[in-house]
């Protein structure tokens, strides 16, 4: 087998968007991951991890989400290859951003392409879910599809089916500040069972939420993004300061404030460009020490590049 390799770009994602837990993503860029892969004779796999957040990635190979990928992929594939996989880690791992589901994004779709694999879109979305075991420790798939394909994810497990749609180009500020429990222990906060009302709430929720997105509604969009009963009104417990970081998003001009994935990223939606400076300053002024980025939504999932 001679030599062959990729460089890509995978953006970061906010899973749980809104009411839709588990199944609605959205794509938003910066912050990426770019990883190289490179596959070539011999055998294992060899994980090299550099970049801005290179220190906070797990050694261990069961512990690396790209490591996990890149094995099942050949398991897949059926055939003995040497893969190299070189990870530039630009978003910040356990910050709620979908950082292992970019990582696990790229190298499923390089793996797809160098070992010809030829996966249909669900078969891509599996395989980039083995890497949610390592931070998650299960197969998770609405950060990967929204890294995978950009703009906003509808994922159905069920029927194996992933549905996007392009994202209106708004503003999207957001602030991190401190770190999140265990994801295994925001999960288990979670009820294990619903009311009918509730149930109702969400599914209504999350088709006009979708509706709105369709539509280009903010209107529609800033009524529905934050009515979720499912997750967001128990994790949000877990973050003493969601209140403080919520009030002043609002008071900004905030379409909705909603926890990213299961926080700590707290994410406000904005249709004009928000006033980042100030609003850092104010929070610093209350008494945190937040990380405030600007960013947009991203129609564009992973794709190919020629930087590295």
């Amino acid at each position: 087998m001679g030599t062959e390799e990729l460089i890509v770009s995978s953006p970061a994602s906010i899973a749980n968007l809104g009411p839709g837990f588990d199944s609605l993503a959205l794509a938003i860029k910066p912050p990426q991951d770019v990883v190289r892969v490179r596959v070539s004779g011999g055998e294992g796999v060899v994980i090299r991890n550099d970049g801005e957040y290179a220190s906070e990635l797990p050694n261990e190979p069961s512990d690396n989400s790209a490591y996990l990928v890149a094995n099942r992929a050949l398991e897949l594939a059926g055939v003995k290859a040497r893969i190299e996989v070189t990870v530039i880690k630009g978003i910040k791992p356990a910050s709620g951003l979908g950082s292992s589901g970019a990582t696990s994004a790229a190298v499923a779709y390089a793996m797809n392409k160098l070992l010809n694999l030829d996966l249909d879109q669900w078969g891509l979305v599996e395989l980039a879910s083995y890497g949610e075991l390592a931070s998650a420790g299960v197969r998770h798939m609405d950060n990967v599809a929204a890294s995978l394909f950009g703009g906003l994810v509808i994922v159905n497990s069920t029927v194996r089916q992933v549905t996007r749609l392009d994202f209106p180009g708004i503003y999207v500020l957001i602030v991190i500040e401190g770190s999140k429990p265990n994801t295994g222990y925001m999960r288990s906060i979670l009820p294990k069972s619903y009311t009918l009302d509730d149930i109702v709430t969400n599914i209504a929720s999350v088709a006009q939420l979708v509706a709105s997105v369709f539509k280009g509604d903010l209107s529609l969009f800033s009524r529905v993004i934050e009515n979720d009963r499912v997750a967001m009104p128990y994790r949000i417990k877990a973050y003493g300061h969601w209140g403080i970081v919520k009030d002043t998003l609002i008071r900004h001009g905030a379409l909705g404030v909603i926890l990213s994935g299961a926080g700590p990223s707290i994410v406000g939606f904005f249709k004009d460009e928000p006033n980042v400076v100030e609003i850092e300053g104010e929070l610093r002024k209350l008494g945190l020490r937040p990380r405030v980025m600007l960013t947009r939504p991203s129609n564009e999932g992973v794709r190919e590049v020629n930087y590295y």
